[in-house]
């Protein structure tokens, strides 16, 4: 792997005062999490909240490795303990709650080459060569490059949806590309975000602003997750995470995200081209100092 980042090619700004900028927000309402609860301003065209920022992994070709399922040994960035469930002979579910157990579930269903005969595993973070049938329980593995024998770690939304589903480059890449991560099936959502819309994330505790897309959606009560890219981007850093320790570092304490649901960027999606749509869309709604506004009546 690069001993450096592709964020450091991401475009970052300073966020300033708000100049007598109004967020003219109207509407506040409560999104439960994993973590507690987190208030979401809300507007025509505006989605906006101040949470911690979690980092995900998903898309990025280091993602999960069947070699290295904690994430420990270089070859992975997160364990497959948040890509994967198994099923017992008895039919008992076991997921990322019981990850020592899962790892040895999965492991052995891997040393069986997924075997029908051995633990089930459903991979929900990762490409499978089908959805039904016994193809849906082993996972796809990249055949060529850096990160051959790694699964292929799927996001929602397609970088080159012509692409086959386990061809890592259809997915977006979490190493390179500012994506934040939204729950699906929530209030969120009902009020019009989805994914390809644009967004800005201020890191407040150093003024650093990113623009990014809506890459990839997540359970329905998480709140605050960004690429591998967009957090080190925030936070400055360029040295490629290399196991799940280090990629648990690029977490923020906390975060301000300022969606703007209908301001999408088309294909193909990279940096700048986020960057330049994400800056003309914020202008026409009132540019950086609404944005600092905004993030003011957050922490109100």
């Amino acid at each position: 792997m690069p001993a450096s980042a592709p964020a450091g090619q991401i475009p970052v700004g300073l966020l300033g005062p708000a100049k007598g900028a109004r967020c003219d927000l109207p509407v506040r309402f409560i999104h439960d999490t994993f973590h507690g609860r987190r208030q979401v301003l809300a507007g025509p065209g505006v989605l906006a909240f101040s949470t911690d920022y979690a980092v995900n992994t998903d898309g990025a070709p280091n993602a999960y490795d069947p070699r290295d399922p904690w994430g420990k040994q270089g070859r992975a960035i997160n364990t497959v303990c948040d890509a994967v469930n198994a099923r017992t002979a008895a039919g008992e579910t076991v997921d990322y709650r019981q990850c020592s157990r899962l790892i040895g579930l999965f492991r052995r269903a891997r040393d069986a080459g997924w075997s029908p005969a051995a633990p089930q595993i459903d991979f929900y973070g990762a490409a499978t060569p089908a959805d039904q049938g016994p193809e849906a329980h082993r996972p796809c593995l990249q055949t060529a490059g850096p990160d051959a024998g790694a699964m292929v770690s799927t996001t929602s939304r397609a970088a080159n949806p012509g692409l086959g589903r386990c061809d890592q480059r259809r997915y977006l890449n979490a190493l390179s590309l500012p994506f934040i991560i939204v729950p699906g099936g929530s209030r969120l959502a009902a009020r019009g975000m989805g994914l390809g819309d644009l967004a800005v994330v201020v890191n407040p505790a150093n003024g650093r602003m990113v623009y990014a897309m809506v890459g990839d959606t997540g359970p329905q009560r998480g709140l605050g997750e960004g690429s591998v890219a967009l957090n080190m981007a925030l936070l400055g850093q360029t040295a490629l995470p290399r196991t799940r320790a280090e990629a648990r570092r690029l977490a923020l304490p906390r975060a301000f995200t300022f969606v703007m649901p209908g301001a999408r960027i088309s294909r193909p999606y990279t940096p700048a081209r986020i960057a330049a749509a994400g800056a003309a869309a914020l202008d026409k709604l009132g540019g950086p100092a609404r944005l600092r506004a905004c993030l003011d009546a957050a922490d109100r």
